[in-house]
């Protein structure tokens, strides 16, 4: 293991630059980004979405379909500079004709734990780390035909894609990944 110090931030608006000039060695996130050629995008997992409500939520005793979960408000996770337009849960909603109804915005996770506890708010997230949640609040995955799923990838700069602490580091980031896949 090299010494060096682990620092972790949230994707935000100078993080391509940032990884353009190898100030960030390596970034995660959805697949694909459009952003510069002079950063490698590298596929480690893929993941499916599951939801968050209340414990005797109304949407646990239906199908969980598209339209099901359309009903309901939703409670969305900003992250600052990714999601700036919509969120994917709100892009396949409208996929299916369903106008999504949007109940609150915040870059605060406990936040959004807490609407989810005390309305019927809806809270999408990804499957791949599981986490202890709030009492009184579940997670539930849609129907297996109406699941939504994305690619997740590392980010990395040309210039240090064959460094060896940034070999290294991907290595590290694959077993995690490798190892919350199989649990």
């Amino acid at each position: 293991m090299p010494k060096a110090t682990l620092k972790i931030i949230n994707w935000g608006q100078d993080t391509e630059h940032d990884l353009k000039l190898a100030k960030v060695h390596l970034g995660i996130n959805y697949l694909p980004l459009d952003i510069s050629k002079q950063v490698l995008q590298k596929k480690i997992a893929h993941c499916y979405f599951k939801l968050i409500c209340r414990e005797g939520h109304p949407v646990l005793k239906t199908e969980r379909t598209t339209q099901d979960i359309g009903q309901y408000p939703l409670a969305l996770l900003e992250l600052p500079d990714f999601n700036k337009t919509e969120n994917l849960i709100e892009t396949k909603l409208r996929e299916f004709g369903i106008t999504p109804i949007v109940g609150l915005r915040a870059d605060q996770l406990s936040i959004c734990l807490h609407v989810v506890s005390q309305t019927d708010s809806l809270m999408p997230c990804v499957d791949i780390f599981d986490v202890d949640l709030p009492a009184g609040t579940t997670f539930f995955s849609a129907h297996k035909a109406h699941q939504l799923d994305s690619d997740i990838g590392v980010f990395i700069p040309n210039k240090l894609a064959r460094a060896p602490l940034n070999k290294w580091l991907l290595n590290e980031i694959q077993q995690v990944f490798m190892s919350e896949n199989d649990s």
